[in-house]
């Protein structure tokens, strides 16, 4: 006799029927608080299926199977790890400050991050509790051409350089939570608090930086004009020891060989010593005054 369908440890695909698997394959360690308690919240999706009736059949009373409600809860944990807890994306911190698509499954020979990877199922698995979920609401996307409700999913103009062929290059499409999901987990206020404290963190040190640059700045300009004015300085003290050519004696005669115009000579030396400052018609006005004469012919 076989024993009822509750009575059976596994199902006709082989799984356990008392057994969760909603853990990720690997345990991502420091998680903010948010993520946090999003990983907490997204155990209901299998624990309590009758608190999400947008994932019920369309028009139907019944619930999906256990394994597809596993998938969409292990895809949206694996999701969360690398969601930013002000906009709800999920993707990759780019260089640019944006955030790259995070891959469903990594190519061949690389150890980029990606949600195959996270989960341990397969990805045909995952892609169907991803569309599952984008289905019931609980993450934004829009239609395709044929109608199909999918993530935006960023395209780029690739040309080649050899034979200046054009084609686009798409990459991982960037998806977002919807406050449906926090809603239906129960954790929508708290998820709203959290983005706020995130907000406003966030601003804190754009604000800090940005008044770090003014500073920073102001320090630079500071000492520039410190620099410009020592090279000023430096200029003005080497004019002023420079000798003049409007401030020398006039020169004597060729021929000074009479005492007259050595006296005269001398008594401008003696003057200009006196008076370094002075310019050469004091200078000769003060020797006539002293010699009481003028200079010799």
């Amino acid at each position: 006799m076989t024993a009822p369908a509750r009575d059976r440890p596994l199902n006709k695909w082989g799984r356990n029927r008392t057994k969760r698997n909603t853990d990720l394959a690997r345990k991502i360690p420091n998680l903010p608080p948010g993520v946090v308690l999003l990983f907490e919240a997204l155990d209901q999706i299998v624990t309590s299926p009758a608190g999400f009736p947008e994932l019920r059949f369309p028009g139907m009373k019944r619930e999906r199977r256990i394994e597809r409600l596993e998938a969409i809860c292990v895809a949206y944990k694996a999701m969360a790890v690398r969601m930013d807890a002000v906009s709800w994306r999920v993707g990759l911190p780019a260089d640019n400050g944006y955030l790259q698509g995070l891959p469903v499954d990594s190519p061949e020979g690389t150890t980029r991050p990606s949600l195959t990877a996270w989960t341990g199922i397969t990805r045909s698995r995952l892609e169907r509790g991803i569309a599952d979920g984008m289905r019931a609401g609980y993450q934004l996307g829009k239609r395709d051409k044929r109608g199909r409700l999918c993530a935006p999913q960023p395209r780029e103009l690739d040309i080649d350089e050899a034979t200046g062929e054009r084609s686009w290059k798409g990459y991982p499409a960037v998806r977002k939570f919807d406050r449906l999901l926090f809603k239906r987990l129960g954790i929508a206020t708290r998820m709203d608090e959290l983005t706020e404290e995130e907000s406003k963190q966030r601003r804190k040190e754009a604000r800090e930086a940005r008044e770090q640059q003014e500073k920073e700045r102001a320090a630079a300009a500071a000492r520039e004009l410190e620099r410009l004015a020592a090279l000023a300085d430096a200029k003005r003290s080497d004019y002023a020891r420079t000798p003049r050519i409007s401030d020398a004696p006039s020169p004597l005669p060729a021929d000074a060989t009479t005492n007259s115009a050595r006296r005269w000579n001398e008594i401008a030396i003696q003057v200009r010593g006196e008076h370094p400052d002075w310019p050469a018609d004091s200078v000769r006005a003060e020797v006539t005054r002293r010699l009481g004469t003028g200079p010799p012919e």
